[in-house]
């Protein structure tokens, strides 16, 4: 699911590293709210190739993961917000054995650059401890892959103006579900 707003320079970027990758079968869900700028005209250049796209007000970045996740009817939802990209075309397929184990979240590691106006800089961090979750999200959320039906049933916060996501999971993790780290 990709979550957008206004976004049109970095949008088409994100959605070719989704079209991308070479595990199959993907669905993708594009939910923009509502842009002022060129994004809708850009997400409907992959019209073809996208499952569904909408474009409508929304009430800010959770409510619009929500109704990625309700638009969706795959096992599995990733998000990859507008400016996200996969390290790789295969990330997904390296995934196929924890896709198919009993596991309920997959959290994975993730690779960002930040750039400022003196330099650029690139890391990597590996998922952190699930233990640990109520003092820190333990990876990023491009990183972390629920089982649909949990993400239904424990939908994003949207009175939280950020965080709703490491909220989402300790909420998953309280209902003892069962989650998975990869590298």
């Amino acid at each position: 699911v990709t979550v957008v707003r206004n976004a049109d320079s970095v949008i088409a970027e994100t959605m070719q590293s989704v079209l991308g990758q070479d595990y199959t079968p993907t669905e993708y869900v594009v939910v923009d709210g509502a842009s002022s700028d060129r994004t809708w005209d850009i997400v409907q250049q992959y019209a073809g190739d996208i499952d569904t796209a909408v474009s409508e007000p929304d009430e800010g970045i959770y409510d619009a993961m929500n109704k990625g996740a309700e638009l969706a009817s795959g096992e599995w939802i990733i998000y990859m917000k507008a400016g996200d990209t996969f390290a790789s075309s295969d990330v997904l397929s390296s995934l196929r054995d924890p896709l198919t184990s009993a596991a309920d979240v997959i959290l994975g590691g993730v690779r960002k650059v930040l750039v400022d106006e003196y330099e650029t800089r690139r890391f990597q961090e590996y998922p952190g401890d699930v233990e640990a979750l109520l003092k820190r999200m333990p990876t990023s959320h491009q990183s972390t892959l629920v089982r649909r039906r949990h993400v239904l049933q424990y939908p994003f916060d949207t009175s939280y103006r950020w965080c709703a996501d490491q909220d989402q999971l300790l909420r998953l993790q309280a209902a003892g579900k069962k989650f998975r780290t990869v590298d």
